[in-house]
């Protein structure tokens, strides 16, 4: 069985369940580096705005032997939220005004999503491109966003410069940068994922001890760079006031390897690392540990904190 004929299937048994005034919408949905998803919506009378349901991972769950019934009540469930607990206003999104304020950047990788380039408005950044997104939801559990779309900047009246001048004054205030050395992510990771255990509080109070055998006096030579909410924080790069105190906070010029488009890690600049084996490792890291539509480039890049400028060191 393939993904189109569990799509048949399930579309059967949600029609059996569909209240009497509403209507399912399959659409093919093309996201970040190319990849195409199924998406499953439910409309409903007059309403414009309904969540969109990606198929893919109950289709996984169907063939591990889950029942489609099970599988069909919990689409409806969420199709018939309404938001998924976010809440958008659609009249403030269509005015440009009021929607100007939610408007924010992240980075994609220009050469994966040259298709989806030619749906929305973007500008260049090494070999990435910067693009913009209406961020919903004012709580980390709630996030979700809207891609701007050329169709939305036509409706506004604007241009891609005016989406740029909005997003570059709401990055800060929305969704802040942060620059944190290794130990203290890995820790802050650490303290909420025990949050939940047996046993959980002794074991925080373990990790904020510190990690076993570290010296406190060991130099940190490792940073990520990502923002108060780990949502699209490799944006952080391309904030000129950011990756400038970045690098006078760890008083270096920066290598920079994409870790996601969540994050990217920094390194003090030294002649004892080889930006072909960084490339090395970042590309093993892509292809191995991060989930296809995340991924932001292969590439490592250096900063010079001397001259406030990018370049590529190894693509």
């Amino acid at each position: 069985m393939d993904i189109n004929d569990f799509k048949t299937l399930l579309e059967e048994e949600l029609n059996k369940k569909l209240k009497e005034n509403e209507r399912l919408r399959f659409t093919e949905v093309r996201k970040n580096n190319g990849i195409l998803l199924n998406g499953v919506s439910v409309l409903s009378g007059s309403k414009k705005i309904t969540p969109t349901v990606y198929i893919e991972e109950h289709f996984h769950s169907y063939t591990e032997g889950k029942p489609l019934e099970e599988i069909a009540a919990e689409i409806l469930k969420l199709c018939r939220k309404g938001g998924m607990g976010v809440r958008f206003d659609i009249e403030s999104f269509s005015d440009f005004e009021k929607a100007k304020k939610r408007i924010v950047f992240k980075l994609i990788n220009t050469e994966k999503n040259r298709e989806l380039l030619q749906e929305i408005p973007g500008i260049p950044f090494l070999d990435l491109t910067m693009v913009f997104y209406y961020l919903l939801g004012e709580r980390k559990a709630c996030r979700a966003s809207i891609l701007i779309r050329n169709e939305h900047v036509k409706n506004w009246g604007v241009d891609t410069q005016t989406l740029y001048a909005a997003a570059k004054k709401n990055l800060p205030l929305l969704l802040p940068v942060e620059t944190i050395d290794m130990k203290s992510m890995m820790l802050e990771i650490l303290k909420d994922e025990l949050s939940g255990c047996e046993n959980g509080q002794e074991l925080k109070a373990l990790c904020e001890s510190g990690l076993p055998g570290e010296n406190e006096n060991d130099g940190v030579s490792m940073y990520v760079m990502t923002n108060r909410e780990k949502y699209f924080g490799a944006a952080g790069i391309a904030c000129a006031d950011a990756i400038k105190n970045a690098a006078e906070k760890i008083r270096s010029d920066l290598y920079i390897l994409p870790s996601s488009v969540h994050e990217v890690i920094l390194l003090p600049a030294s002649s004892d690392l080889d930006p072909k084996r960084l490339k090395d490792m970042v590309r093993d890291v892509n292809q191995t540990q991060v989930s296809p539509d995340e991924v932001l480039s292969d590439s490592v890049y250096l900063y010079s904190r001397e001259k406030k400028d990018f370049r590529i060191v190894c693509a």
